[in-house]
């Protein structure tokens, strides 16, 4: 009877704090041995939705077939990308599965403009593979979350978690006029 009592206490409940436990131990094992997993689990409750910024310094250039083309500026063989980012910073946005790219621009200009980006700076979002994003675009494509993890099979994208967090580029659109007049 107490061999039954023993095993009873032992069975564990499947709770949101003990998959949460397991994911950490998970991202914690595959960080010390250097290796990427896919992730196991969609995150099935809404929670806040944390955006790494990542600055395109350049836009990368494309094939015919959409595949991109080596960039022979960069003289950093050991670069996956081939384009160089900037890290800009990140926000928070309060859902995972509502928040916009409108939204997201909302909370970069509230938190991050002037200190890291400059106030006269105008930018858009860009998608790996589809380009920039116009504001139009940024309300109408739906949750940023659900979209960026449609349009790539980089499993380094993100989840959006705090440790783990939604890599989204933008990148500086340059104006027109500015370069006709120095031109003249």
């Amino acid at each position: 009877m107490a061999s039954q009592t023993q095993a009873s206490e032992m069975v564990q409940f499947p709770t949101r704090r003990n998959l949460n436990l397991a994911l950490d131990g998970l991202a914690m094992s595959t960080k010390s041995s250097g290796s990427t997993v896919n992730s196991i689990v969609e995150l099935a409750e809404d929670g806040e939705l944390f955006v790494k910024l990542l600055q395109k310094q350049s836009l990368s250039m494309e094939g015919p077939a959409g595949e991109a083309v080596p960039n022979f500026e960069s003289s950093d063989s050991n670069s996956n990308s081939s384009s160089p980012c900037k890290n800009v910073g990140f926000v928070k946005l309060l859902s995972r599965k509502s928040n916009t790219f409108a939204d997201a621009r909302l909370a970069i200009q509230q938190e991050l403009v002037p200190d890291t980006l400059s106030s006269d700076m105008e930018w858009r979002f860009f998608v790996p593979g589809l380009g920039p994003v116009s504001n139009k675009q940024e309300a109408s494509l739906g949750p940023i979350y659900k979209f960026l993890r449609r349009t790539t099979l980089d499993t380094n994208v993100g989840d959006g978690t705090l440790l783990h967090p939604l890599k989204v580029f933008i990148m500086e659109l340059k104006d027109a006029t500015t370069t006709s007049d120095t031109t003249s």
